[in-house]
């Protein structure tokens, strides 16, 4: 066997040539390629492997039909108990794969789509405000969740704090307050002005879904400094009314406190309700507004009653000026030095 200068056998020509020289890297160049690949395999690292595709620099990705997908496939993703098939398979290997799955494809959601960062100055999810099928699809995905089912954005209000979490607070913290206010930022990248009032028009009919995810967000308070509507009011109030509160007994013979839903909007800011808070005090400021709009059109009408009253004071006193002219041009011409001229002999 010939040797190396080093002492080492020399490799042969087989060894010498690196097993990947064989290997030509296929990359996909659509979505449609990507997901008939997903739809082939059943192996779980396969699966999590093409999610992780979706992480790089491709163009593709930001397709309605790619996120329409990840929105589907993330969806549960907080909780291990959205993939069972029954109550007995709580901890069976398949509902913790499939848990993967969605826990991957929400990480790709937070890092491709609901992260705010800009490219070429623009948004990184605002564009998918102008399509209606990922507008609904984005609010499926934030709907409210029940007793049986956490929802994907329900952890929030246990302050679970990772990376994925902070991009997501911070993406649904912008994205509820749009549907009270909007700035040039925003509808720059919404098109014409047809499209830009279309997305706005989107956002004022969502306001009760967005309602829910600022109360998740523990950001009602927010809403204090807006102006609401009757259906967020009514969202509102159906939250205060709807969670039970620690109140006061009003009975002697029972416990010191009872646990129970309120009985009024007041009961519930007893109960510590910022959702009755706010409709409370929305009640206060309109109050409050009409009484100053009042007061504010007396001012005007008496404004205006003094500028009247001296226009006409003015106009009077034009009219005095014109009578007594009028009187002395009716009496005639005074004898003057013209006069004499023409008289004298």
């Amino acid at each position: 066997m010939a040797e190396s200068r080093a002492g080492a056998p020399a490799p042969t020509e087989v060894e010498a040539k690196h097993p990947l020289m064989e290997f030509r890297p296929r990359s996909f160049d659509t979505f449609e390629a990507w997901l008939a690949r997903w739809r082939e395999t059943e192996y779980l690292a396969e699966k999590l492997g093409l999610l992780h595709v979706m992480m790089d620099d491709r163009s593709w990705w930001v397709m309605k039909e790619a996120l329409l997908f990840l929105l589907s496939i993330a969806d549960g993703y907080a909780d291990d108990s959205n993939f069972v098939t029954s109550r007995f398979e709580s901890s069976s290997p398949s509902a913790k794969d499939r848990k993967k799955i969605a826990e991957k494809a929400f990480g790709v959601l937070c890092e491709r789509f609901f992260k705010g960062d800009t490219r070429d100055n623009k948004h990184s999810w605002l564009w998918a405000l102008t399509d209606e099928d990922l507008f609904n699809k984005i609010l499926w995905f934030l709907r409210s969740g029940d007793f049986s089912w956490t929802g994907n954005y329900r952890p929030i209000k246990f302050d679970i704090h990772n990376h994925q979490q902070d991009i997501f607070r911070a993406f649904l913290k912008e994205f509820a307050r749009l549907g009270w206010r909007t700035n040039n930022s925003h509808e720059r990248q919404w098109g014409d002005d047809a499209t830009r009032e279309t997305v706005k028009s989107r956002l004022k009919a969502a306001r009760p879904r967005l309602v829910e995810v600022l109360g998740a967000l523990g950001e009602l308070s927010w809403l204090n400094r807006q102006e609401l509507d009757d259906a967020s009011l009514k969202k509102l109030t159906e939250m205060a009314m709807a969670d039970n509160h620690f109140f006061p007994s009003d009975n002697a013979s029972s416990c010191l406190e009872a646990l129970r839903k309120p009985i009024s909007l007041e009961e519930a800011v007893l109960g510590g309700s910022v959702a009755a808070q706010v409709v409370l005090l929305h009640g206060i400021r309109e109050k409050e507004r009409a009484r100053i709009n009042a007061l504010f059109e007396e001012s005007r009408r008496r404004l205006r009653e003094q500028k009247r009253q001296r226009e006409l004071a003015s106009l009077t006193k034009k009219q005095g000026e014109l009578a007594q002219r009028a009187e002395e041009l009716a009496e005639g011409p005074e004898g003057g030095p013209e006069d004499q001229r023409t008289n004298s002999p």
